[in-house]
């Protein structure tokens, strides 16, 4: 066995304003929203999909050979009527976007929508594809150019004259016989509505609809499709419901089969008539068959050359759907996010309300991880310094405290799920990839650590640990307490919240919204809880002198977190970088230090001014050498698919860690991972070990993750040499043992 581990320097982000740090929160809300892409979606995996004689690359910055638009039938709508568009995708020579059953490599079409009110779109529909080849390898999909009819159909309660804008995220993946390039694409188009009676006028593109249409299988209705497996083939019977359709000829016919991961894109089916409008034939089983053979599968029978289609009207449908579109993987309400073929779905389906429940569970396990504890400590100590007030202060606390982890999700899931519509891979933590991010966090927990060490006084009491916030009753510390808290548990994936944060990011924004902030009230209900029966906090011990003592320990608790992040930061800037960090760190210190013992408010004004503008000049010069500390960012190329290929390539069997140094429960489960007899066994068994580190952005890995549903980390993932059978998910907390029952199932499978 082999390891392989990804080197941890940073990859670079696009350029974006620096601006000085107040609050963690806004940082982490001005990076996310200056990173929005313009292009990449998620993708299909290659090294999943294609075997090693095939090699398709990724090129990330080649010039996409694909132009994609929206086009219409018309302009104008029919209140409670309904309307034809299509997704026109015009591709360069040498180059084709995929079909339903993209063959050995790729993923078809989608599009995710952000729709107006009264507005329902239908999914889009395939013209019978082509056949292509290359690299020895084969599949399915189309050339040149490519319309995608679907449907939009507007509420009859649309007031006429109504301009309704729908705009969405296209994407694909676009090979020619050597490179693969996932793309996507902002589209939108305005429809006018009309009143219910009136006749919409045409368009330009009316004719060329229209044309794509007739490109489209016809529907058999009555038809039926069997499918069973027999030795290494399956054969398939095709029950027309009566006489063969005008024009099929079965010597000319080519069957295309709509589920992936089936039957070998190679294979040419020989189309026989066993009787009157029955059809049989046999086809070699793919090699990433999963062991399951629909029980009626839909196909498409096309007249075809080989390549295009002979001409249109010439491909029929059959199936128990075959009136229906394919339900495609990407668009809106399709339920699940583009995957490799033949792999199984990585989590159990989920509804809605086990997604909130888990949601929920994750949030309350939240308080429990070490990344949340030191503001979770300070906060109980604000409890505990409330003893004596009334118990209708001390619910206001604790609702104030809530809301400020509730309105934090609530940013934090906004930006995330803005991330998602717009194509990009973004997941839980996404924020703490970027130097900056992770400077302000150390900056701001090293000013608390010298508050509490008294080197200055920040708000009235251990409540206001959020900066000069606290005001008139404290209100405003315990909710930047709150706010706080919720940035520091943004490294941290507590059990339940994969599956959930997975869910989450599938669905329209207001479901997704409404999970995440099911999860930040899992986190806030403790203290919700605590704050509304005072007789839980009369227990605790009274304010005294040991408060002092206890509030310093505190600091050294902050420090300990000063120094995990500087860990982190270590390894997304070089030498320098960090050596200018310091100074920022050094600089602060004398600065804070300065206020602490010459700004006091019994000093005279002249001697408390002075300070004031001296440590207002130490922060700007420390905010000086914050920029030359994010100049010196380390890049990280490394291309995860290409390592896995690799490996594949030579026969071995892989084990993915996704991990990150700012990932708590990674750094835990690292015990159970390097444990001697995990190790051993993976070397015994020819099992690769790839550490895909994503402390800071990779697109690489971030489009793996989307490639298998995930919004967080850590992932842990078995992959055959062969990509026979179904990827093998581990969970997200492990031990030894649990390791070695996943090697179990999949040695025995």
């Amino acid at each position: 066995m082999s390891r392989v581990s990804f080197p941890n320097p940073a990859s670079s982000c696009r350029p974006t304003r620096f601006c000085a740090l107040v609050l963690p929160l806004v940082l982490g809300a001005w990076f996310l929203a200056g990173q929005l892409p313009t292009s990449q979606p998620g993708l299909t995996l290659p090294g999943l999909a294609a075997p090693a004689a095939a090699q398709p690359a990724f090129d990330f910055d080649a010039p996409d050979p694909v132009a994609a638009k929206l086009v219409t039938e018309s302009d104008e709508v029919p209140a409670g009527g309904s309307v034809r568009l299509a997704l026109q995708l015009d591709i360069e020579d040498t180059w084709h976007t995929y079909w339903v059953n993209p063959g050995l490599v790729g993923f078809p079409p989608g599009i995710s929508w952000q729709l107006p009110e009264g507005v329902t779109v239908g999914e889009l529909k395939f013209p019978a594809p082509m056949r292509f080849e290359g690299g020895g390898e084969f599949g399915y999909g189309y050339e040149d150019q490519v319309l995608h009819p679907f449907t939009v159909e507007v509420s009859p309660d649309v007031e006429p004259g109504t301009e309704l804008t729908l705009s969405g995220n296209a994407r694909w993946l676009v090979c020619d016989p050597g490179n693969c390039i996932p793309g996507n694409a902002a589209v939108s188009i305005t429809l006018t509505v009309l009143p219910a009676d009136a006749a919409p006028e045409p368009s330009a593109d009316a004719d060329a609809i229209a044309a794509a249409m007739e490109r489209l299988p016809i529907p058999v209705e009555g038809s039926s499709v069997t499918a069973t497996l027999e030795d290494d083939e399956v054969a398939f019977r095709l029950d027309f419901g009566g006489d063969l359709p005008e024009g099929l000829d079965l010597e000319g016919a080519f069957l295309f089969v709509e589920p992936s991961g089936l039957v070998s894109a190679g294979a040419t089916a020989v189309l026989e008539l066993a009787e009157p409008g029955i059809v049989t034939t046999r086809m070699p089983v793919s090699s990433m068959f999963a062991g399951e053979v629909p029980e009626s599968p839909n196909v498409v029978v096309a007249m075809t050359d080989g390549k295009l289609t002979a001409a249109p009207r010439l491909a029929w449908r059959l199936g128990p759907e075959a009136d229906e579109p394919p339900t495609i993987a990407g668009q809106e309400g399709a339920g699940a996010a583009v995957r490799a073929p033949g792999s199984a779905e990585v989590d159990p389906v989920l509804n809605i309300w086990q997604a909130l429940i888990g949601a929920f569970l994750g949030g309350l396990i939240l308080n429990l991880m070490p990344c949340v504890f030191p503001v979770i400590s300070l906060k109980i100590m604000g409890f505990v310094n409330q003893a004596g007030g009334s118990r209708r202060h001390i619910l206001y606390h604790g609702l104030v405290f809530a809301g400020g982890i509730m309105l934090s999700f609530a940013i934090l899931a906004g930006i995330l799920l803005a991330l998602r519509a717009a194509g990009s891979g973004a997941g839980w933590g996404y924020q703490l990839q970027d130097p900056r991010v992770i400077m302000g966090l150390s900056v701001l927990m090293f000013a608390l650590a010298l508050s509490l060490f008294g080197v200055f006084e920040i708000g009235t009491g251990a409540t206001g640990v959020g900066g000069q916030l606290a005001n008139r009753g404290g209100f405003s510390g315990s909710f930047w307490s709150g706010v706080l808290a919720t940035i520091l548990a943004s490294p941290c994936t507590a059990p339940f919240m994969g599956p959930a944060l997975a869910f989450a990011m599938l669905q329209p924004p207001t479901v997704g919204m409404g999970i995440f902030l099911t999860l930040g009230f899992g986190m806030a209900v403790p203290y919700i809880i605590l704050s509304a029966y005072p007789k839980l906090i009369q227990k605790l011990p009274r304010p005294g002198p040991w408060m002092e003592t206890f509030k310093q320990t505190m600091g050294f608790l902050m420090l300990s977190v000063v120094v995990w992040l500087l860990w982190v930061l270590a390894q997304q800037i070089n030498a320098d970088g960090m050596l200018y960090h310091f100074v920022t760190l050094l600089l602060l210190a004398l600065g804070l230090w300065i206020l602490g013992r010459f700004g006091l408010p019994h000093l005279p004004a002249a001697r408390r001014w002075t300070a004031r503008l001296a440590t207002l000049a130490l922060i700007a010069a420390a905010v000086l050498f914050v920029t030359k500390s994010n100049d010196e960012r380390l890049v990280d190329d490394t291309d995860i698919y290409a390592v896995i290929e690799e490996h594949q390539r030579l026969g071995e069997h892989v084990f993915i860690d996704f991990t990150a140094s700012w990932c708590i429960t990674c750094q835990t489960n690292k015990a159970a991972l390097y444990d001697s007899g995990v190790q051993q066994r993976l070397r015994d068994n020819n099992i690769a070990f790839v550490v895909a580190d994503w402390t800071i952005e990779n697109p690489t890995i971030e489009k793996m993750l989307a490639e298998f549903n995930r919004a967080s980390i850590p992932f842990y993932l078995i992959l055959r040499h062969d990509n026979s059978g179904d990827p093998v998910i581990l969970p997200q907390l492990l031990t030894p043992g649990i390791i070695h029952d996943y090697l179990d199932r999949f040695l025995d499978g």
